[in-house]
């Protein structure tokens, strides 16, 4: 199919669930005051738009394989950030900080958000944005934990947020570096 056969099927196509169906004067061999509700193709064959639902359905079905694969590919990629190190390196954090279960009481449950996180790796270097739900025996609620890595898998804290709080780790103090 050349490049204006193409442009006159996808044209038809679009105007398909129009009820005054336009001819297209850009068919390479096709006249240029196509009669309305009808296209080259289907002149004298007595299938008026037959190709038009095949092109319909075909659109349909591609639609359809672009979406159940871009929803299999996010769930992948969740599965791998559950999974990775930076992950791993915060929720121990989370269960194990004072700063943490001051405001959630004993820590029962993190789970990462579905769209709440990033992590970026670049030959040995990464940083890492996460965000995970958290119940406490006192409430439940969210916690944002940021992480960087240099020259090494070991995934250190950098900064952590609970609920319009911010604590970042100095080095003095006992909760500081990598978990």
């Amino acid at each position: 199919m050349k490049g204006a056969d193409i442009f006159a099927t996808v044209q038809i196509a679009l105007s398909a669930g129009d009820k005054t169906k336009r001819g297209t004067c850009c068919q390479e061999g096709g006249s240029k005051n196509a009669k309305k509700g009808e296209s080259e193709n289907s002149k004298g064959n007595g299938k008026s738009g037959s190709g038009v639902e095949k092109m319909k359905t075909k659109f349909k079905f591609l639609l359809i394989f672009i979406a159940l694969l871009t929803i299999a590919l996010y769930f992948i990629v969740y599965e791998v950030a559950v999974n990775s190190k930076a992950s791993g390196s915060a929720v121990s954090f989370i269960r194990s900080s004072e700063f943490v279960r001051g405001r959630f009481g004993e820590i029962e449950d993190v789970k990462l958000n579905f769209s709440g996180y990033s992590i970026r790796t670049v030959g040995p270097k990464g940083n890492a944005e996460l965000l995970y739900t958290v119940k406490g025996s006192k409430k439940t609620g969210e916690v944002n934990v940021e992480l960087e890595s240099h020259l090494s898998d070991e995934w250190n804290i950098v900064k952590v947020r609970v609920v319009g709080e911010t604590w970042i780790p100095s080095e003095r103090s006992p909760e500081a570096g990598s978990h």
